[in-house]
């Protein structure tokens, strides 16, 4: 960008080069021609090079979070506009209105999409969204209060952005877990519950944890009265990455019972399914859970078959075609 730059008639950086004149023009459309080109590949690769899946394995796995292509524009916006911030005031009023309204849009989004599936990633997410904010209030503070403790006034607010951050994943989490499937009133909302429920019980989780998802599943065991549910469908229940019924393990504890627990998940996810029919994104998380936790190769192709008819978006479509 500081090809548009000049002072005195001439380039800001390399005098040789007159203002407006011939090479600069060149130098000009060269720059924005290969500034476009780059930012088309990099909207390219954002969009289809992402797991927009739940992926037990794979932390960087997203939420299908609408404002992807808005956070790209964003940084490209805010590069630009730092060339020219210092010659031209305009442009610092324009850059710090535009970076508070997208600071609170960017949270508002973390809050309301979960941007990632794995806790660690998204918290970390998050954690940048706020200190981001944090920044900017910062520096703004640093044009207009006249004070040298701007250092210490940015370290205040490190922890506090965590604990608040923390706070909100945990928060929300929990109320997705504890929440009845029936009850769950978006698409992305149960797609985070099937995965939350999901890394539960596949993982070491702390005793709070554990508490909460042992009265889940006596809560289903006691409630229950479908016969199609887990409970009732012991001796038919199987596991292709284990080689076991239901019934070959613990029937006593269905805690301990890892077949039972990956057919109580598959219970969500067809509740899903059927809640949120014209959904692609959720068959398309349920075709992996079938393929990657149950071995179902089959079902899962089926299930991606049927998404492929609901028009699914560029990375949906990518994603159907990566996993085929």
């Amino acid at each position: 960008m500081s090809t548009f730059l000049c002072q005195d008639g001439h380039h800001l950086i390399d005098t040789a080069v007159s203002c407006k004149g011939w090479l600069q023009i060149l130098l000009i459309s060269l720059a924005l021609f290969f500034t476009s080109l780059l930012a088309g590949l990099v909207v390219l690769s954002a969009l289809l090079y992402r797991q927009s899946h739940p992926d037990p394995e794979d932390a960087l796995s997203e939420t299908e979070n609408p404002l992807i292509l808005g956070m790209i524009l964003y940084r490209t916006f805010v590069f630009a506009m730092g060339t020219f911030e210092e010659k031209y005031f305009g442009v610092f009023i324009v850059k710090y209105v535009v970076m508070i309204m997208m600071s609170a849009l960017f949270i508002w989004q973390y809050i309301k999409y979960f941007p990632y599936f794995d806790s660690y990633m998204s918290v970390l997410y998050g954690y940048c969204l706020f200190m981001h904010a944090w920044v900017i209030i910062v520096s703004l503070m640093t044009y207009i209060v006249p004070f040298s403790g701007h250092l210490v006034m940015f370290l205040t607010g490190v922890l506090p952005a965590f604990l608040v951050v923390f706070n909100i994943r945990s928060r929300l989490i929990y109320e997705l877990t504890v929440t009845l499937p029936d009850q769950i009133n978006s698409e992305l909302a149960a797609i985070m519950q099937c995965y939350s429920i999901n890394m539960l019980i596949s993982s070491k989780i702390p005793p709070n944890q554990e508490i909460v998802l042992t009265g889940m599943i006596y809560f289903h065991e006691k409630e229950c009265k479908d016969k199609d549910c887990p409970i009732h469908l012991l001796n038919e229940l199987y596991d292709a990455s284990m080689g076991k019924l239901a019934s070959d393990e613990n029937t006593e504890n269905l805690r301990k019972n890892q077949v039972y627990l990956k057919h109580y998940v598959k219970l969500y996810y067809t509740i899903a399914v059927s809640k949120f029919e014209s959904s692609p994104g959720i068959r398309i998380a349920y075709a992996f859970f079938l393929f990657y936790t149950l071995r179902n190769i089959h079902t899962s192709l089926t299930e991606l078959a049927y998404a492929k008819k609901l028009n699914p978006n560029i990375t949906q479509n990518f994603e159907i075609y990566k996993f085929e």
